[in-house]
């Protein structure tokens, strides 16, 4: 008798060791983080002298060009398995189309590490169209290059064009995003114009999104402080600690002030902002804080071992990551300079990083990285957009419902140069130097802000196969954020608009008006900001905004802790204001926990986090059982590291 197999069997390929602590170095030709922009506005921190950009940490130092750390603070690609990576990911994901997995050929090629775009584009794309699930026998060939044809340079070149010109005609846009369509042919014109009063009355159905808390078991020897002000909430099996610590509770302001070394701020005069060598041309011109040198946001840093010793390494090239997926891990302690963001090892998973694609992504010079549920996307230095995963719920953008076991450069939008992504849970968002929006994957419930008729049926329901340009807005787009099942948008006077999931406040509009006849779709927040906005972010299903002044709004969900503070009800539809000390220069969200950093160096965090050092045997968390902070607590370290090894 057939026995069903429930896991996949293993992820490591082969056994490999490694020495306890490793001297890592930084390369000759290492320089930091590549960026689009010449002026950052975190220029006033000081510059680590090993990782090349800007710390918040007191360890910082001028003049080191080492450091000891251990191999647990590494994640290991070698060995690593893509398809056991994928098999997960269908394992749990919604839109797997079977209950079996057949796996992925992924073919090695000679010149897989070289230089450049083609590297990524490739046979060793390694796509696998999930339509073969239903037939475990049909596994999609790799074709070898050594079996296809050699083409000339010129003729390869007019067959390019030829494909250039055809993905850059609207018409032909709607027909590459038809798989199955959603209205017939003459339901629209291919010359429509799109605006927002364009759009569909479908009724708004929360899809089943997988919910990516993690879960602990109850400690037997769990004891409650009385004087903590904690309480117990029932999550189905889950038990959630609320600590609302005060900060008079935990460490005297005299202890504080000792551990807390604020970071020697450096005040430079203003550059004179001139043309640069770059694709990018017009964000030379403005100061803006989505900017890959934030000293709150996650670096991957990628290491080879040295030609020297094996426990040397050196630092090869770094990239900035975005999304509320990647953001940093909230450590909580009765000690307040022990309260810290951290990278959080154990939750690698999503960043679907072999050693193979570990490579290429460091010699291919990525300037932003971002991850969704099932799937990658990178923006490369020539602003090309790439994306890898599972593609069962067409997140991919790559026209398909294939997998990609490798970067694969989205074709039908190369005539763009492109300057930020970030990845909601299902969906994409991108943004051109030309300050023009593209959206893609699902959008059964407006998360895209694309009209359903304009979109791909499936039997989930709708989505964009292919980027889909946003062109109903009037004023040029500054910056943008996704939530699981929402999206964020900010223009260039600072007006922000939302659309996609809203039963949870996210939109900043009162659920019972979001499935009424008044929404179609894009909606402005209306709320009477003190200054301009200068950046939006989202986490899983709540929003918040960045002014001009240093001011700090959140709006959605606030059933963790969002919102600084507890509040009545599990959500907030108009955007409150968070009590934070100083001017804050930058804000990251995570899924239910958000982190800023202030113009004096200081670094607070709040939302859901987890025990970490515990030193009163009268408040016994046990280390990593999940905690809900409701006020904004002094971090005294924000570790943004995340180091890869290749």
């Amino acid at each position: 008798m057939e026995t069903k197999r429930e896991t996949p069997s293993t992820h490591i390929s082969l056994a490999v060791s490694h020495p306890s602590v490793y001297e890592v170095r930084k390369a000759s030709t290492y320089h930091g983080i590549i960026s689009p922009s010449l002026y950052s506005p975190y220029l006033c921190f000081p510059i680590d002298s090993l990782y090349q950009f800007p710390l918040i940490d007191g360890q910082i130092s001028k003049n080191d060009v080492h450091a000891l750390i251990s191999s647990s603070l590494f994640t290991h690609t070698k060995g690593i398995d893509m398809n056991y990576l994928l098999e997960c990911l269908h394992i749990n994901s919604p839109f797997k189309k079977t209950q079996h997995y057949t796996r992925i050929p992924i073919h090695e090629s000679s010149d897989l590490y070289t230089s450049g775009l083609e590297a990524f584009s490739e046979s060793d794309s390694s796509a696998f169209n999930n339509s073969y699930l239903n037939d475990s026998s049909s596994v999609l060939s790799g074709i070898s290059r050594a079996d296809v044809p050699a083409i000339d340079e010129k003729d390869k070149e007019a067959i390019l064009n030829i494909l250039r010109d055809f993905h850059s005609r609207p018409g032909n846009e709607k027909q590459l995003n038809s798989l199955t369509p959603a209205s017939s042919p003459s339901a629209f014109s291919p010359n429509s114009s799109q605006n927002l009063e364009d759009f569909d009355s479908d009724s708004f159905e929360k899809p089943e999104f997988s919910q990516p808390f993690i879960e602990f078991d109850q400690p037997d020897n769990f004891v409650i402080p009385e004087d903590c002000c904690i309480s117990l909430a029932e999550e189905g099996s889950i038990q959630t600690i609320k600590c609302t610590l005060e900060v008079e509770a935990l460490a005297s302001k005299n202890i504080m002030s000792n551990h807390h070394i604020k970071p020697e701020l450096v005040k430079l005069p203003p550059k004179s902002l001139t043309s640069m060598n770059s694709p990018y041309t017009s964000l030379v011109q403005e100061v803006s804080c989505y900017h890959p040198t934030s000293p709150i946001l996650r670096k991957l840093v990628f290491c080879q071992s040295s030609n020297d010793s094996l426990d040397v390494l050196e630092i090869i090239s770094s990239v900035c990551t975005t999304g509320f997926s990647t953001a940093l891990t909230l450590e909580y302690s009765n000690v307040e300079v022990q309260n810290k963001a951290c990278v959080d090892y154990k939750k690698n998973d999503r960043l679907l990083l072999t050693n193979k694609i570990a490579r290429a992504l460091s010699n291919n010079g990525a300037i932003w990285f971002s991850c969704g549920f099932e799937h990658c996307a990178i923006v490369t230095y020539d602003g090309k957009i790439m994306t890898w995963g599972y593609g069962a719920s067409g997140c991919l953008g790559h026209g398909d419902t294939n997998s990609y076991g490798f970067p694969k450069i989205i074709q039908s939008v190369t005539t763009e140069v492109f300057r930020y992504i970030e990845c909601g849970g299902y969906h994409t968002l991108a943004i051109s130097d030309t300050s023009e929006i593209y959206m893609w994957g699902r959008g059964d419930v407006h998360q895209l802000g694309i009209p359903h008729r304009q979109l791909c049926k499936d039997e989930h329901g709708y989505v964009a196969l292919r980027p889909i340009k946003l062109d109903c807005f009037t004023k040029k787009i500054k910056g943008g954020a996704c939530g699981e099942a929402h999206t964020l948008i900010l223009d260039e006077e600072g007006s922000i608009y939302a659309f996609g999931w809203g039963e949870d406040g996210q939109l900043g509009v009162i659920p019972a008006e979001v499935e009424g006849i008044k929404y179609k779709g894009i909606t402005q927040v209306d709320f009477s900001f003190k200054s301009a906005v200068i950046k939006v972010v989202a986490g899983h299903i709540f929003s918040a905004c960045l002014t001009d002044q240093g001011e700090i709004y959140v709006w959605g969900n606030g059933d963790k802790g969002q919102f600084g503070k507890e509040i009545d009800n599990d959500f907030v539809c108009n955007p409150q204001k968070i009590d934070i000390e100083g001017n804050v220069l930058d804000i990251v969200c995570g899924e239910s926990r958000v982190i800023c950093v202030t113009d004096q160096g200081m670094v607070y965090g709040w939302g859901l986090g987890r025990a970490g050092y515990f030193s009163s045997q009268s408040q016994n968390f046990a280390t990593g059982s999940e905690l809900v902070c409701y006020s904004p607590k002094l971090l005294g370290e924000a570790d943004i590291i995340h180091h890869v090894m290749i």
